[in-house]
């Protein structure tokens, strides 16, 4: 009986990574379908393990937006050729 706790033992980490690949290509199928469950469990993670470059994501994202803004006002203020 021990050598099979033994066995458990060492064929655990495996078992669990196994588990954890099959779970993560499952819902990387039912993501790239678009369905709920993925969506949910994906907003649940990044809900409770926050970026640590949220701030810096959101700051860039602004700046991006700023440019286009300009470069769209920029354009209207050209003259339309003919």
């Amino acid at each position: 009986m021990e050598f099979y706790f033994g066995l458990l033992w060492a064929f655990l980490p495996w078992f669990i990574a196994f588990i954890f690949g099959f779970i993560a290509s499952k819902l990387m199928k039912s993501a790239k379908k678009r369905r709920g469950a993925a969506i949910a469990f994906g907003a649940l993670v990044q809900m409770f393990t926050p970026d640590p470059y949220a701030e810096r994501n959101i700051e860039m994202m602004v700046i991006e937006k700023r440019q286009e803004k300009k470069q769209e006002e920029d354009m209207g203020k050209l003259p339309k050729k003919k």
